[in-house]
């Protein structure tokens, strides 16, 4: 879920479709109308305008998260002697002296948090789940993976040692007493060797966690789908941006091809299945990708070089957006909807929608009113609209027919100009 790994996955991924076939580019207990996950930790905020991160526990003041996701404990690696040397990278607060204290570290690695040991308690009293990201974009020196389904077991036992229930070894326990809710699978590197092992190791040791996963959209997942198909994975995190082909903003979103999956397929058929999106435009920027190759391999080369130019939609939504999403995602799918989850924690309060509530409040409240019954599942391509905005304006810049646009959107009137920032759907 993390945008600059993901960003790279995505151009890899088009520069390898580039040389087969021309690319496609069109192509968590959640509430009943849906929770709101939210990443925390990271810090991203003031590198766009926002001020610093606050404290884990800030963000557990009120009723808007209900999930809050620790990030990252990003290494991991199985020492001679069986034991583990992990690595936690918390930005700027893995040294603060709030939530962590920098200096002298554990004997695995970790660093000791104090500081987040309190806001975990004070998290969990008030109601909220709170979890850590494994993995991610950012590899510490030690760097993470699972080398089998042997490596996986023990890892497990190692885990619930240092973070879940298993308190024999105070002295490897950065959070110290609080035990956490579950973990999240954010694997974006290495392989998926080992980690159903670990999901089903880690329920066996302590059924009560959850167990999570942070996959990117494009089906199957490379480092998760074995994981969830063959382990147990309860709640799914889904990155519906950074991936133009199956965004939440684009016409190939695929909630439902992922939803039936979790139905047909997966281990646990009664996971919830969350959209993940950015809270600010930040947090998945636009790519321009230029493309250079040569259309006849040979080296070297004998054929003059093509260029392509693709312009990769981060797949930000505004929070009027954020509701077309939440409708059309509903609709057919109240028994997987899980709700949304925002990377990332610095930016989802501070950035005001037009209500003058930042993005994670007003989807919160959005997510509270349940479904409307107004969506359609067949609409996955949305529009919103600018000052001037006229249905034939809409038709013509669009290519969509006027007849189609008001079928499509019953509540619209297409005699006059539109509202400024109402949500068209496109089919």
């Amino acid at each position: 879920m993390r945008s600059r790994q993901s960003i790279l996955s995505v151009l890899l991924l088009l520069f390898t479709n580039v040389f087969a076939d021309p690319p496609n580019l069109a192509r968590r207990g959640p509430s009943s109308g849906g929770s709101l996950a939210l990443y925390w930790g990271q810090n991203p905020g003031p590198s766009q305008g926002y001020k610093s991160e606050g404290s884990l526990a800030s963000y557990c003041q009120d009723s808007t998260v209900d999930i809050i996701i620790i990030s990252f404990l990003n290494g991991w690696r199985r020492k001679s002697d069986g034991s583990y040397q992990m690595a936690m990278n918390l930005a700027v607060h893995t040294g603060d002296g709030k939530s962590c204290n920098g200096g002298a570290l554990l004997s695995n690695g970790l660093p000791k948090c104090p500081g987040l040991e309190a806001d975990i308690k004070t998290c969990q009293a008030k109601g909220k789940k709170v979890l850590i990201a494994l993995g991610g974009s950012i590899p510490d020196g030690i760097n993470y993976g699972l080398a089998s389904d042997a490596d996986g077991k023990a890892f497990a036992i190692a885990f619930n040692q240092v973070f879940l229930g298993d308190k024999s070894k105070p002295n490897l326990r950065p959070f110290g007493t609080a035990v956490l809710d579950g973990l999240d699978l954010d694997i974006e590197q290495g392989s998926s060797k080992g980690y159903a092992a670990f999901t089903l190791a880690i329920k066996k040791l302590s059924p009560s966690t959850i167990v999570a996963a942070a996959p990117q959209c494009p089906i199957p997942d490379r480092y998760l789908q074995d994981a969830m198909v063959r382990g147990r994975v309860e709640y799914i995190f889904m990155q519906f941006y950074n991936n133009p082909g199956c965004a939440a903003v684009s016409g190939g979103y695929n909630y439902k091809d992922w939803a039936n999956l979790v139905r047909t397929k997966f281990g646990y058929r009664s996971a919830k299945l969350f959209v993940g999106l950015p809270s600010s435009p930040g947090d998945a920027p636009a790519v321009t990708l230029h493309l250079h190759f040569h259309p006849t391999y040979s080296d070297p080369p004998t054929t003059p070089a093509l260029r392509i130019t693709h312009c990769l939609q981060g797949g930000y939504a505004n929070i009027a957006q954020i509701k077309h999403i939440i409708d059309i995602t509903r609709s057919g799918n109240s028994d997987v909807f899980g709700g949304i989850a925002f990377w990332e924690a610095s930016t989802a309060f501070l950035n005001k929608q037009s209500d003058g509530q930042g993005i994670a409040q007003g989807t919160k409240k959005y997510l509270s009113k349940g479904s409307t019954g107004k969506a359609t599942p067949r609409c996955t391509k949305i529009y919103v609209t600018k000052s001037g905005d006229k249905c034939s304006k809409i038709s013509k810049k669009k290519k969509v027919s006027k007849q189609n646009l008001a079928k499509w959107n019953p509540r619209i009137d297409c005699i006059k100009s539109l509202p400024t920032g109402h949500t068209i759907c496109l089919r």
